[in-house]
Formats: C-alpha cells, sequence, structure tokens
C-alpha cells in the first residue's frame, strides 16, 4: 500500500529501465528520467526516455524558458538586441543575456555589440519521450491531465496503484481512445494493461523544452536537479 503519490512514483523509478526497454523496444543505457517537469501545460510527474545515438553534450545548457526563440533562426540569420528586446518585449539586460547565452552554448557569433549572426541550428537529441501521470485512485482525473502530455511525448501512462485501479480497467477502452497507457503498480511491480501507438510529436515549443532539461541532465548531471517543476 502507497500512503502517497510520491511513494507510487518512488516505486515505479526502481523499474523504470525495464518499463523503457518493455515500451520503447530499445536496448540502449543512454537514458534519462525527470520529475515534476513543468511543460506549460501541465506539470507531469515523471518524464523518462531515451537519446538519439551519439548525442553530443559539449556545449552548456540552454535557459528552457527561452528555448523558442533559438529553434526560430537558421544559419545565416543575424539578430540585433533590438530586434530581439522588440520581439519579445524584454529589456535590454535579458535580451542581452539570452543572446550571450546562445553564444555560449555556439548557436551565435557576436558581429559587433548589438549583432549577432546565427552559425549553427538548434537540433532535438531525443528518440523517444514518456511522460507518466501517477495517481493513488482518481484515475478520471489522471487521465485528464496525462492527456495534455502528449504534445511533447511519444508515449503517454497514467500510472495506478493496483489496489484501487478496477475502475479504471473496466474503462480501459476510454483510455485507448485517448491514445493513452494504463499502468498498475503493486509491491515494486508494474503492470502494463495497455500501451498506445506511438506519436510522431511535432516540434512544438513543449517538445523542444524536454528535449533542454533532458540535454541538461546528461550534460551537467552533477548540478542540474531532476526535480524541474513544483506541483
Amino acid at each position: 500500500m502507497y500512503t502517497s503519490e510520491q511513494d507510487l512514483v518512488n516505486s515505479f523509478k526502481s523499474q523504470s529501465s525495464r518499463f523503457l526497454r518493455d515500451v520503447s523496444n530499445t536496448k540502449t543505457t543512454r537514458t534519462f528520467l525527470i520529475e515534476e517537469f513543468d511543460s506549460l501545460n501541465g506539470i507531469a510527474d515523471l518524464v523518462l526516455g531515451t537519446y538519439m545515438p551519439r548525442t553530443k553534450t559539449a556545449r552548456p545548457p540552454i535557459d528552457i524558458n527561452w528555448i523558442t526563440p533559438l529553434t526560430s533562426l537558421n544559419v545565416g540569420d543575424s539578430v540585433s538586441v533590438g530586434q530581439f528586446m522588440d520581439n519579445y518585449t524584454v529589456t535590454r539586460s535579458t535580451a542581452v543575456r539570452i543572446l550571450r547565452g546562445y553564444v555560449n552554448a555556439g548557436f551565435l557569433l557576436q558581429n559587433d555589440k548589438d549583432l549577432f549572426g546565427v552559425v549553427k541550428c538548434y537540433a532535438p537529441i531525443l528518440d523517444n519521450v514518456i511522460s507518466i501521470e501517477a495517481k493513488l485512485k482518481n484515475w478520471q482525473r489522471a487521465l485528464q491531465q496525462a492527456n495534455r502530455y502528449k504534445r511533447f511525448s511519444n508515449f503517454t501512462f497514467v500510472l495506478l496503484e493496483e489496489k484501487h485501479s478496477n475502475p479504471a480497467i473496466k474503462n480501459i477502452a476510454l483510455f485507448e481512445k485517448f491514445g493513452i497507457g494504463l499502468i498498475t503498480m503493486q509491491d515494486h511491480t508494474y503492470k502494463l494493461h495497455s500501451i498506445p501507438n506511438r506519436l510522431e510529436v511535432r516540434h512544438s515549443e513543449y517538445f523542444y523544452r524536454i528535449n533542454e532539461v533532458a540535454y541538461a541532465t546528461v550534460a551537467s548531471p552533477a548540478s542540474f536537479s531532476l526535480k524541474v517543476g513544483s506541483k
């Protein structure tokens, strides 16, 4: 019996490597696990997955709140401090800070005091993204929240304590309708009741956000907190 949702999450985490193999059908050891990921469209209890082969981690991470502007830039483009201020309604000091962060990560070169040139495009590094919403027994609420995570996830699941899971299992057709899987957990053992089809995720602000958080976990694991949001 789990006394809290966090207990349930912790129990599942101990089995996360096997779960990844079961769902993503991969044997890679290059994996990530992030707790309480703030997607800007809900906070997922867990996001885990795999990196693309030969992922390089030679640059410092980018501020995840400023990933979207970077993904809109193409090699050969130029961007000025003034343009950045106008486009994103920020102060000069903020614009300079963000643009210099792009420079430090190797995406821009500073041509003069206020002008920057794009020398590298931002590229995703994730192969599979799996999001999980955990509840002890409120499966309807979990299903509603999990549905939001499909914006950045290849697979999305609801995780329930097994002793309270019968109502959800009886409504498994509803999970399948929404393309969301169902996992139950008891005594550190999970059971997969439904695995959704893999979604090809559109590269949106939500996807780029999880991509950069996952990059940060592998680029600087000693200093990066796995809990990136709060409920």
